[in-house]
Order: structure tokens, then C-alpha cells, then sequence
């Protein structure tokens, strides 16, 4: 409990750094709606992971020798993006990431699961290329509240 309110207290201070732009907000909720609507729901989610992880491709980092220094390198590309922030936590076979923070585009459970794919599709292509081999990412949470949570190696 502990530390989800330490994730939150995050939140909070990010947000108090930085305002989230409504530019693209009409957009981005019909291209989300007519995305469900043509192409049906776990199909959308699949061209958002493609996307997630073709904005990785186009955001490269260094090998990192360290998990503290791959979620530095990883913040450091949602700070330049005001995406918010990941907490990359070792577990005993896996790696449980946290990203706070999150552009909040619209209400409702559809934009928390594109994000969270988007998001799924670029940190599967990361931790790739940091020597993961055929493990994936995976959602473990996708909620309107709080931040996402993933998994990786289960």
C-alpha cells in the first residue's frame, strides 16, 4: 500500500511540473473510436503495440549495464515526450514495470488500454534489445486511476 502511494505522491509532483496540452485531444479520441469501430478492439490494440515499438525504434538508447540505468534511459525519453515516468522493479523471474503519469487523452476504459498497449509495444522493444530474447511485455493493469502496470517474463 505503501507504495502505491508513493506512486501516486510521483503523479502528483509531475503533474504539478508540467500541463497536458489538449491540442490533440479530439483527435486522438476519434482516431481511438473509428480504430475499435473498423478494425475491432484486440486489432487496434495490436497496431498500437506496432506503434509503441516503432516509437522505440525511433527512440534509441544504449545497452544498459544496470536496471536502474535502463529506467534512466527510458524516463528520460518519457520527460522529452511529457509522457510521464517508469519504475522498472526487479522481482525474483521477472521485471514488473510501473509507468505514472500517463497522457490522459479521454475518459473511459478504451484510452487507458490504447495507451497501455502503445506503451506495452515500446517497452517490449526495449528490454529487447537489451538482451531479452522471447520474453514479452505483457498489461497487468490498465485502470483510469493510477498507473499502468506491466510485466515482463511472466
Amino acid at each position: 500500500m505503501a507504495e502505491n502511494s508513493a506512486y501516486q505522491h510521483r503523479d502528483l509532483v509531475y503533474f504539478q511540473e508540467r500541463q497536458c496540452s489538449s491540442q490533440w485531444r479530439l483527435f486522438l479520441q476519434v482516431l481511438l473510436k473509428e480504430l475499435n469501430d473498423k478494425a475491432g478492439s484486440e486489432e487496434s490494440l495490436d497496431f498500437l503495440r506496432q506503434v509503441g515499438a516503432r516509437m522505440a525504434q525511433s527512440l534509441p538508447m544504449r545497452e544498459q549495464d544496470t536496471l536502474q540505468g535502463l529506467e534512466g534511459a527510458i524516463n528520460q525519453h518519457w520527460q522529452t515526450m511529457d509522457w510521464g515516468w517508469c519504475a522498472l522493479v526487479a522481482e525474483a523471474d521477472r521485471i514488473r514495470i510501473v509507468h505514472g503519469a500517463w497522457p490522459r487523452v479521454s475518459h473511459g476504459p478504451a484510452w487507458p488500454l490504447a495507451i497501455a498497449s502503445i506503451l506495452e509495444g515500446a517497452y517490449d522493444f526495449w528490454l529487447k534489445r537489451q538482451g531479452g530474447g522471447a520474453v514479452s511485455v505483457r498489461t497487468l493493469r490498465a485502470e483510469e486511476s493510477g498507473a499502468l502496470e506491466f510485466c515482463y517474463g511472466c
